[in-house]
């Protein structure tokens, strides 16, 4: 199994390289008939430092804003899956000998470089572990999914797919997307979603959003989005002006059944009136200061849900 993960995982990597002095990198976006299908997406100077979960996450979770458990018969099952993709990858020293190490044995090593492991012994001690099995059956649950994480960079999509599978089984609100695992509440900015846009500073807006938020930086995460949210509504300029522009996403959104045309009317109009009165994008005297972080996180997902129901409609044909 190593040996075939191998080539075409250095492949892609050395090809991202060259991509990467242009400012862009290819990546599994979905699969069609069990086929990664590949696609684009702009590449970040911090993209070459993976954060696991817990820790690019960890104001989030200390504020609540993210939480869920994993019940022991889920951890058992996420711990099989990883028992059948653990494998011996090969390695050479620096004198030049081969040598191999199970891949669970290198997901602690990558755990170690952000945190000591730790799992909850008999005597229910929070104990340091160097046994992956005990980790994942009783450590804390966002430390799960940094293993997660880990051991996905060792596999091919098969394995984001069972444990997505376990995901939905065991009703969990989470999916592994690229390396990463994301609330399905706040995945909605996907590459399936992104793709249907044909603008590309639209696009290159809300990607950005996306990175800031998932680095906790909710004030940035916010006024990109915010700037994206003011640029959706020119997609269809110069052809129609901004008013126009707008009423064609709202009609289109609505499949113009009035009822739906006011919700959605009434929508833009609000979000408009937080970027103007708040200092989201604006930063003059009278605008309201914003100082909870948890106001932030709701302008944010409040903002994301209207655009990413908006860019499920777009035309591309209409972008010149």
């Amino acid at each position: 199994m190593g040996s075939t993960l191998g080539y075409w995982k250095e492949f892609l990597t050395e090809i991202n390289k060259v991509l990467q002095h242009d400012g862009y990198e290819i990546y599994p976006a979905e699969k069609i008939s069990n086929r990664d299908i590949y696609s684009w997406k702009l590449y970040q100077l911090e993209n070459e430092i993976f954060i696991p979960f817990s820790q690019r996450n960890k104001k989030a979770i200390k504020q609540k804003q993210i939480v869920f458990k994993i019940k022991r018969e889920t951890r058992n099952q996420i711990y099989q899956i990883f028992e059948r993709y653990d494998y011996e990858d090969g390695k050479i020293s620096e004198t030049g000998w081969q040598y191999y190490v199970l891949v669970s044995e290198e997901v602690l090593q990558d755990i170690k470089r952000f945190y000591t492991p730790k799992c909850f012994n008999k005597e229910n001690q929070y104990v340091e572990t160097n046994v992956l099995k005990n980790f994942i059956l009783s450590t804390s649950p966002y430390c799960v999914i940094d293993a997660i994480e880990f051991f996905d960079k060792y596999c091919n999509s098969d394995f984001t797919i069972e444990i997505n599978a376990i995901f939905n089984l065991n009703d969990i609100s989470l999916k592994l997307n690229n390396g990463k695992v994301e609330s399905i509440v706040d995945s909605h900015l996907t590459k399936s979603s992104l793709a249907s846009i044909g603008e590309a500073g639209l696009k290159e807006l809300l990607q950005e959003a996306n990175g800031y938020y998932e680095k906790g930086n909710l004030k940035i995460a916010v006024e990109k989005l915010w700037d994206a949210f003011e640029r959706l509504k020119t997609y269809y300029a110069p052809t129609l002006d901004k008013k126009k522009s707008v009423g064609r996403i709202i009609d289109d959104m609505s499949g113009n059944k009035e009822p739906f045309i006011k919700m959605f009317d009434k929508e833009f109009q609000e979000l408009t009136a937080i970027g103007n009165n708040f200092r989201i994008r604006h930063h003059g005297t009278t605008r309201v200061d914003i100082e909870d972080g948890r106001h932030y996180d709701y302008f944010y997902k409040r903002c994301l849900s209207l655009i990413t129901t908006a860019i499920r409609y777009l035309d591309n044909g209409g972008v010149l």
